[in-house]
C-alpha cells in the first residue's frame, strides 16, 4: 500500500495523519511492525515499517529507498475541455494511471457543462490521489481550476498537441519525432468539438494532429492520446 506525504521524515521517521492514518488504522487494520510504502513526491520510495499508532497518527521508520521508475521522462498536461455528467471522473483516474503530470479543465464554446465548483475540484484530486496509488505513481498529479481555453493555450511548453476530427493526415508519432523536450500538452475538445475559431486559436501554438479514422468521444480521446504520446516517448 502506497502513501503520499509533503512533510520530510524526522531522524527516518515518517508521520502520516488525517484520512490516511484512519485508513491504515480503521480500514487497512494495519498493526505495529506492517511494512507500506511511502512517497515524498520527490522522484524517491521509502519502503517503511509502522513503529507507532495513535487516534490520529501514524508513525513509520524508513527501511529502504529506492528511485521512483514509474515517473515518465515527459511532463504531460492535459488541457480537457469540460465534458458532461461523471465523464471527467473517469478521464482523471485513467490519464493518471497513464502517466500524466497535470489536468487542467477547459471551458470552450461548445461545452454545454459550463462551471466546475469547490466540492467537485476537490473529489476529482482524491480520484487523482487514489489512481497515482493504484499505479504506483512517484507523485500526485494535480486537477487545476477551469480555464477558458484562451488563457490555456498561452501557457508555455516544449510541444502542444491539439487532436482534432477533420484533420486527416498529421499524426500525433510524426509531431513527435525528434522530440527531446521535458514539457508537453494535449488540448482534448468537448462532445461538439473544437470550433473552427479555436482551432485557429491552438494552431498559433499547437500542432493539430489525428487520433486516427475514427472519431473519438471526448472521454476516450484523452486516454487514446496519452498513451500514444507515451507509447512514443518511451514512457508508457
Amino acid at each position: 500500500m502506497r502513501f503520499f506525504i509533503n512533510e520530510p521524515p524526522a531522524d527516518g521517521v515518517f508521520t502520516i495523519g488525517g484520512g490516511d492514518a484512519r485508513h491504515i488504522t480503521r480500514s487497512l487494520r494495519l498493526k505495529i511492525g506492517a511494512h507500506i510504502k511511502i512517497s515524498d513526491s520527490s522522484g524517491f520510495d521509502y519502503e517503511c515499517v509502522i513503529v507507532e499508532i495513535k487516534d490520529s497518527s501514524v508513525r513509520a521508520k524508513i527501511t529502504d529507498i529506492s528511485k521512483n521508475v514509474s515517473e515518465p521522462s515527459v511532463r504531460l498536461t492535459l488541457f480537457q475541455a469540460l465534458p458532461k455528467g461523471a465523464k471527467l471522473d473517469l478521464i482523471v483516474e485513467k490519464c493518471v494511471e497513464l502517466g500524466v503530470y497535470e489536468i487542467t479543465p477547459v471551458l470552450t464554446e461548445f461545452c454545454v457543462t459550463r462551471e466546475l465548483n469547490e466540492h467537485k475540484s476537490a473529489r476529482l484530486n482524491k480520484i487523482a490521489e487514489a489512481a497515482a496509488k493504484q499505479s504506483g505513481r512517484g507523485s500526485v498529479p494535480k486537477v487545476a481550476p477551469l480555464l477558458p481555453l484562451a488563457q490555456a493555450a498561452e501557457r508555455p511548453f516544449d510541444l502542444s498537441l491539439a487532436p482534432y476530427e477533420k484533420e486527416t493526415s498529421a499524426r500525433l508519432s510524426d509531431a513527435l519525432r525528434g522530440f527531446s523536450g521535458k514539457t508537453a500538452a494535449i488540448f482534448i475538445g468537448p462532445e461538439g468539438g473544437f470550433s473552427p475559431k479555436e482551432i485557429e486559436l491552438l494552431r498559433r501554438n499547437s500542432a493539430i494532429v489525428t487520433l486516427g479514422r475514427r472519431i473519438l468521444r471526448t472521454e476516450t480521446a484523452p486516454i487514446v492520446a496519452a498513451a500514444l504520446f507515451f507509447n512514443e516517448t518511451g514512457d508508457l
